[in-house]
Order: C-alpha cells, then sequence, then structure tokens
C-alpha cells in the first residue's frame, strides 16, 4: 500500500484564503524566487507525521480526537510576516499570529503528546503558529521582497 505525506492542521476559513491569496499576490510582484503555496492549501500545521501508511490514518485520528475534543472555539488572529529561519537566509516566508497564539501552542502541545505515544518523534524545535506563503529557492529578487513590513522573526 502506498505511504502519504501528513500532517495535522488546522483548515482556514474562507475569507482568511482570501486574504492569504491578496498578501501573496502583492510579494508576487518582487518577482522574489520563491515557490508560493497555493492560497486553497495554506492550513496551520499542528504536527508534521512525514509519510505514513493509510492503514495509520484511522489510529491516528482515534488517538489525537480524545485530545482536542474538549477544545472550545477560540480566536486567532493574523498579524506580523517574517521569514525562517531569518530575514539574512530567508527559506519560508510566513504569516504569524498574535491573538490566540497561547491557545494554539497548547493545542500543538496536547497534539503533539498524542502522537508521542504513537511513536511518532516531537519537533526538535519550539512551535510557533505560522502560515506559510512559499518557499524561497534562491536568492533572485529577495531585495525587493525584504522591502515589504516583516513582523518579529
Amino acid at each position: 500500500m502506498e505511504d502519504i505525506r501528513s500532517f495535522i492542521a488546522i483548515e482556514l476559513p474562507q475569507p482568511l484564503k482570501s486574504r492569504v491569496d491578496e498578501v501573496q499576490r502583492e510579494l508576487r510582484r518582487t518577482d522574489a524566487d520563491v515557490k508560493w503555496v497555493r492560497p486553497e492549501g495554506i492550513h496551520l500545521t499542528l504536527k508534521f507525521l512525514g509519510s505514513i501508511s493509510r492503514d495509520d490514518v484511522e489510529r491516528i485520528s482515534q488517538s489525537i480526537a480524545p485530545a482536542i475534543a474538549g477544545w472550545e472555539p477560540f480566536e486567532v488572529r493574523v498579524r506580523g510576516m517574517g521569514c525562517f529561519p531569518n530575514a539574512r537566509n530567508p527559506r519560508v516566508v510566513w504569516l504569524g499570529m498574535d491573538r490566540g497564539k497561547e491557545n494554539l501552542i497548547s493545542l500543538q502541545q496536547a497534539v503533539e503528546k498524542r502522537m508521542a505515544e504513537l511513536s511518532f518523534p516531537p519537533e526538535g524545535r519550539p512551535f510557533s503558529p505560522h502560515l506559510t506563503l512559499g518557499r524561497v529557492r534562491s536568492p533572485r529578487g529577495y531585495t525587493k521582497l525584504k522591502e515589504f513590513p516583516m513582523g518579529k522573526e
């Protein structure tokens, strides 16, 4: 059976996807060498799982269901833009979160704990809630891209 590249994520509401599309259109005008993520594919990743078998999907779903069932809805606000690992060596262009960030971190920790119980290794770096806009392929055009107001990195 074929493995699938998987992650646990929060789907974005359509109005936010539309706004992300507007931001990306502005950024594309820089002609920077960035592979932009399709707006309909942008999500907030809580846990990257890597390649898993289709048989594992149900087991993973059943494991995280109790961890997320008790969560009340909460509001998040997208604010700030930056690059990973930093502006001098950009690899990923992202939009950050300010309101709701603590809730997202707690939710991610609950998911991380459940996945560790299923032998998925924990992420090696602290969780930073963000929406990936694109991946930088080369330095071409990055000077213009950096002219956009970037938030905290």
